[in-house]
């Protein structure tokens, strides 16, 4: 790298190594934004039951997941109870495919509303807005699980399709 003798001697690169340095600093870029994106598509993948985690939590990240294609990760949380009731993964993604839930898959905007916790039960109504503007709301009904390698973990057990004012009217 040559010196310019008008700035104190500080290196300046010249004409023909700055595009070299110009090309390696893309490519670090690159590589860090790719870094990124994988440590997000793991994590992602890796979403799964954790006692840290609220009702109104669990539900976001299951709907968020639905509404990127992620069906596998809103199964994760599937209580014992509902796994029995929907099937394997293939079922359970039957399930969520059909015109009841399809809303969830491909939405535009979600709303959470926690209606309360009793013990170990919850109740959270999600409402999702679909690209056209419809509403479409679902009450999801959780329970704590107390035993086992999920215990203290909410999880499923089951969504109900409900009007989108519903949930004034709801109590647990």
């Amino acid at each position: 790298m040559k010196t310019n003798p008008t700035h104190s001697g500080s290196p300046i690169p010249s004409r023909s190594e700055a595009p070299h340095d110009l090309q390696r600093l893309r490519w670090s870029a690159r590589i860090v934004v790719v870094a990124f994106l994988a440590l997000g598509l793991a994590s992602a993948r890796d979403t799964g039951p954790d006692a840290s985690l609220s009702p109104s939590a669990v539900v976001r990240l299951q709907v968020e997941a639905l509404g990127q294609g992620r069906i596998d990760t809103a199964f994760r949380f599937a209580s014992p109870a509902n796994r029995i009731a929907t099937g394997p993964l293939a079922r359970f993604a039957e399930i969520v495919r059909a015109p009841e839930y399809e809303p969830m898959l491909s939405y535009a905007a979600a709303h959470f509303e926690s209606i309360g916790i009793i013990g170990s039960r919850a109740a959270v109504v999600a409402t999702v807005l679909s690209p056209e503007g419809d509403r479409h709301a679902y009450l999801f009904e959780l329970t704590r699980e107390s035993a086992g390698e999920l215990a203290g973990c909410w999880l499923t057990d089951s969504v109900v399709h409900i009007a989108s004012d519903a949930p004034e009217r709801i109590a647990i």
